[in-house]
Formats: structure tokens, sequence, C-alpha cells
């Protein structure tokens, strides 16, 4: 009996105390579960409103990838050719009017043998393309629509500002240019006044950004230019052509190098915005700074 109660006592001995175990090294201490739960809460729980594009890292990269999706800018480019159109042919009942965007003029003024109905291809054109693209990619078509599209106009109106910024800081900009981006001056007051920016952030940014770049890039990989060095050059030279186009012709403003200089680094920056953060990006930003510049004066901006 002896025997038994000192094994028992010794066996009772040898087994740790409560307050050892909870501090075993093979046990995490409390600041180490707070530290755990803190992390997975950081990164579980959403921390903005049920719209905003980023509330946990993983939403956030599917917002940067979705941006570039080509449905992301067919949801963008739809609407805003639908207003333009509408408004120019509400306006004018379907002749050439001098609100239209000069891109567009310079596209429709392309076919013009193929009768009354090629006035419709541009816009059909880009439709299609965006359309080709969206189905091609089908399978990765984003979600969370409501969240992407406010997260794009934010991101927009911030590329816009900053845009806007440069131009303020380039030498003599605003004193030279009037507006840098469009015909405003040209168009008249009114609703003729807004028609040249909505068309100039889709018509230029397809035709500069998206068929330029692309046409000039291919032209590059075919005689051994590739990669970024064969998209940075295409992106140049589709630069220098966006700012030399507000120049050509009768509706072409006066040559100043310092406006053709801001142009050609605004066709940089949106190309580097279309290539890296998709072509709903790049219209959003030039849509939104022309309207920034060209309605400035009555909002009493610089």
């Amino acid at each position: 009996m002896d025997r038994s109660n000192s094994c028992s006592s010794t066996f009772r001995g040898s087994r740790p105390a409560r307050s050892d175990m909870g501090r075993c090294c093979c046990s995490p201490s409390r600041f180490t579960r707070r530290a755990a739960f803190l992390v997975i809460w950081l990164f579980r729980r959403p921390r903005f409103p049920w719209f905003w594009p980023g509330r946990t890292p993983v939403e956030l990269l599917s917002y940067f990838s979705g941006t570039r999706h080509p449905a992301a800018s067919l949801a963008v480019v739809v609407p805003l050719l639908l207003a333009y159109e509408g408004a120019v042919l509400g306006l004018t009942g379907g002749e050439q009017p001098a609100a239209r965007n000069g891109a567009d003029a310079w596209l429709r003024n392309l076919v013009p043998e193929m009768g009354a109905w090629a006035t419709h291809l541009p816009p059909m054109v880009i439709v299609a393309v965006l359309v080709m693209q969206t189905v091609w990619c089908w399978r990765e078509v984003p979600g969370r629509w409501p969240a992407l599209l406010f997260g794009m106009v934010v991101e927009c109106l911030m590329w816009s500002l900053s845009l806007w910024a440069l131009s303020l800081g380039w030498p003599g900009i605003i004193k030279n240019s009037g507006v840098e981006l469009s015909w405003l001056d040209q168009a008249g007051p009114s609703i003729r006044a807004v028609l040249p920016l909505i068309g100039a952030g889709v018509y230029e940014e397809f035709l500069f950004r998206l068929a330029a770049v692309g046409l000039v890039a291919w032209a590059l990989r075919v005689v051994g230019v590739g990669g970024l060095t064969g998209w940075c050059v295409a992106a140049i030279v589709s630069s220098w052509f966006f700012a030399a186009a507000h120049h050509w012709g009768p509706m072409g403003q006066a040559y100043s190098p310092i406006v053709f200089s801001f142009r050609m680094a605004a066709g940089v920056i949106l190309c580097t915005l279309a290539r890296f953060r998709g072509f709903s990006i790049a219209v959003g930003t030039h849509l939104l700074y022309n309207l920034i510049v060209g309605l400035r004066p009555v909002a009493g901006l610089p």
C-alpha cells in the first residue's frame, strides 16, 4: 500500500502543473493567438462598404485584374457611345456636325464612298472589337460589377486629376492651348460643348491607344523588335501622331511646341494606362480630364 501510494504520488508529481502547461513551448501564448486572430480579421473581414472594390487583399487583386478585362471596357464604352451618338443625332438629324469629335470626323471621312450606312461604321467597329475580345476571354469575366464600376470611377478621377495637375505645371500650357485634348472652343455652347469631350474619350483612345499602338507593335515584332521595347516605341509613335493630329486640317489648332509636347506626354501616359490598367481606365481618364479642363471656367478653376 505504501509502495502504490508512493508510485501514484510520484506519477502525480511528475505531471506539470496547469500554470506550467500554459508556458509550454509547444502551446501558443495569448499574444500569439491574438495576433493570429487580428491577421485573420484584417484579411477576411470586410472593412469597407459592399460597393468598395478592395475590401480585402483578394478583392483588391481581383479589381486590378478586372479593369483590364475587355468586358470592363465594353461596359464603359457602350454607354458613352450611345450617349454621344444619340445626342449628335438628336441635335443634327444625322448630318456631319461641327460638334463631332475630331477623331470621329476623321474615321467617318475615311469611308464616304461606301454610302450613308458607313457613317455608323466607326462605332460598330469599336463595339465589335470589344465584343470579340470579351468572348475570347469569357472565362475570366470579373465579378462584383458594382464594386468594379465604382472603383473604376474613383481610379479614373484620380488619374484625370493627376493629368490636370500636370497640365497646370506645364509651362504656359493653359494660357497657350485653351482645351488641351478636345475642340471645345469650336463646338459652341451648351450640350454641343460637351459632345466632343465625350467623343474624344472613346474615339481618340480607340484610334491612338488601341489601334495605332497595336498596329505599330505588330509591325515592330515582324522586324524583330518585340516585347516591352517594341511597345515603348509603339507608344511613343502613336503619341506623336496623337499630338500632331490636333494641329492638322481646318479644325486643327495653331501649332505650339508647349501644347504639342504636353499632348505627346499625355498620350504616353494614356498608353501606359491602357497597357497596365486597361482600356476602360484610359477611356475614363481621358473623358474626365476633358470634362475637368473643358468645364473649368464654370467651376472657377484655373
